[in-house]
């Protein structure tokens, strides 16, 4: 049965100690002697001191807390720091730490995990663990050591706090907390390396708030991170990170562009993410905001947040979600998927020539207005087809070499003519197709005149019957795309002209522009009428 929720109240109660540190700066050391160790148990009687290769790894976790903090920690000797380190056999069964103000840290010196820590076994974990009592934080339930514990909450687990005993690293309390599926390729279990979602609102709440990377900053492949913490948040060192991203400012990245395997992230503050095999391994801090989201060769789920994103989804079958704020959407290469949990009426897409593009903008200000690219289609709460589909765009180009217009709702066929066809200039969208058929539908017939190398459009089923009859210069092509019978208030007129010099038709729906014709043009255009309704642009 799954524990209870707490709130963030609660999770501070349980996690923040009665006394912590109240310094302007925190110190910690490495004892090389009995005697400039803090004990309270006798441990200093079988003193060891930390090896290099121990140390790195203490400064490592140590450095992973200063970097959520807003008052400085500095390593210094001994003699002068507030945490100290040090192996022990006497009165100990595999680590401990005591609270402020004595702040020792002791590791049994016979277990094989402490005396070979490493970033993502039990060993560093442990090593960061104890840091966070030493810092002030109690366990995530009121147990110590070794027991029958029955975890707090839902949150007391390591997927939410690494001060729990509970989750995917121990296999303790599945089905009651917070899970995970912890383990690489080779079925190995790995352990976070880094405090997690709790532990950030706690220890924030005792030492204020870091200023750490508050400038633009990649984070996995190709990371920017510098300093202590750098090979933490490289994916291409830490190859199976299970850690939660705190990041004070800047447009900052989430770059998972090395991995193949199938990976579903969301980038909203407090969220967890699946990566590189695993489930719930990576988290963003509930005061962290995360702009951009690259992912790999899986097929993906990439999730934004209220913030103005770029997600790229590289090669695969990928699904983008529509989240608030004006969002950037790269599906790239495979057979990608917008999805908006809201109506299709409210929501309007258009083709952008130029860059290839669609927009998706929402009426209800929701989801803001996103651009498309290289996405193929779109899913609402009542509709999922095709973007082309759904896009009412009819684009109108000019052929000056011979004088003729031509227009067409078919996006690669415009961008076909943009890219391929110097001799056509575009000249925007004429007006929007009909996209839902009904009584009041007429299909728009495209035919090309052989003779004239300009094309003829007609919503008159018996015109194009003659035409097709009467006409053999006039090649049938199909119906180009859908349009109204009958005026409505949303719609306008699209006005009819057949140029009696070059044997050819112009179409508009631009009011001004045919009265124009009419007026200035009248010798070589004549008017022949309404030819059908269609959406505004």
């Amino acid at each position: 049965m799954t524990a209870a929720v707490w709130t963030d109240q609660q999770v501070l109660n349980q996690l923040i100690n009665e006394t912590v540190w109240t310094l302007p700066v925190l110190r910690f050391g490495f004892p090389a002697t009995a005697r400039e160790t803090v004990t309270l148990q006798g441990e200093a009687t079988s003193f060891v001191p930390l090896d290099d290769a121990q140390q790195a790894m203490a400064v490592l976790g140590m450095a992973a807390w200063a970097d959520l903090i807003a008052i400085p920690v500095q390593q210094t000797s001994a003699a002068a720091a507030n945490l100290r380190f040090g192996l022990t056999t006497t009165d100990i069964k595999f680590a401990h730490a005591y609270y402020p103000p004595v702040g020792s840290i002791w590791f049994n010196g016979k277990e094989a995990a402490l005396l070979n820590p490493a970033v993502g076994n039990y060993g560093f974990s442990t090593y960061v663990h104890e840091i966070g009592h030493a810092l002030g934080l109690n366990h995530m339930g009121n147990y110590d050591g070794e027991g029958s514990w029955q975890p707090s909450s839902y949150q007391d687990s390591v997927v939410y706090s690494i001060m729990s005993y509970f989750g995917p690293e121990a296999g303790e309390g599945e089905g009651q907390v917070a899970w995970g599926n912890w383990k690489d390729a080779g079925g190995k279990i790995i352990s976070p390396q880094t405090p997690m979602l709790n532990d950030i609102l706690a220890i924030q709440a005792i030492y204020g708030v870091s200023n750490a990377r508050a400038d633009n900053t990649v984070y996995g492949f190709g990371s920017t991170v510098e300093g202590a913490t750098a090979l933490l948040y490289d994916f291409s060192i830490n190859k199976t990170p299970i850690l939660a991203l705190y990041d004070a400012g800047g447009i900052d990245t989430l770059d998972l562009s090395g991995w193949s395997t199938d990976s579903h992230i969301n980038l909203a503050p407090g969220s967890f993410s699946s990566a590189n095999g695993m489930t719930n391994n990576l988290s963003i801090a509930r005061n962290t905001i995360i702009e951009n989201l690259t992912t790999g060769a899986g097929n993906d789920k990439l999730i934004g947040n209220h913030a103005h994103n770029v997600l790229r989804g590289g090669a695969g079958d990928d699904v983008f979600v529509g989240s608030a704020g004006n969002d950037m959407l790269h599906g790239e290469d495979g057979d990608d998927t917008v999805q908006y949990a809201g109506s299709a009426a409210d929501f309007r897409l258009a083709y952008h020539l130029s860059d290839d593009s669609h927009t998706i903008a929402d009426s209800t200000g929701a989801f803001g207005t996103d651009r498309l690219f290289s996405i193929e289609n779109a899913i609402f709460n009542d509709v999922s087809a095709p973007v082309a589909s759904l896009t009412p765009t009819v684009m109108r180009f000019y052929n000056p070499a011979n004088g003729s217009h031509f227009h067409t709702a078919n996006a690669q066929e415009a961008r076909a003519l943009y890219l391929d066809a110097p001799e056509f200039v575009y000249e925007g969208v004429l007006f929007n197709r009909v996209l839902k058929k009904d009584s009041t539908t007429v299909d728009v017939h495209r035919f090309f005149n052989t003779a004239t190398q300009s094309h003829f459009y007609t919503a008159d089923e018996h015109e194009a019957a003659f035409v097709q009859t009467s006409f053999p210069s006039f090649v049938y092509e199909g119906i180009a795309y859908w349009a109204s019978a009958v005026k409505t208030q949303d719609s306008v007129e699209v006005h009819r002209f057949y140029n009696t010099q070059k044997g050819s038709h112009f179409y508009t729906a631009d009011t001004a522009e045919a009265e124009h014709v009419q007026l200035a043009l009248a010798g070589s255009y004549a008017y022949e009428g309404v030819a059908y309704y269609a959406g505004t642009a």
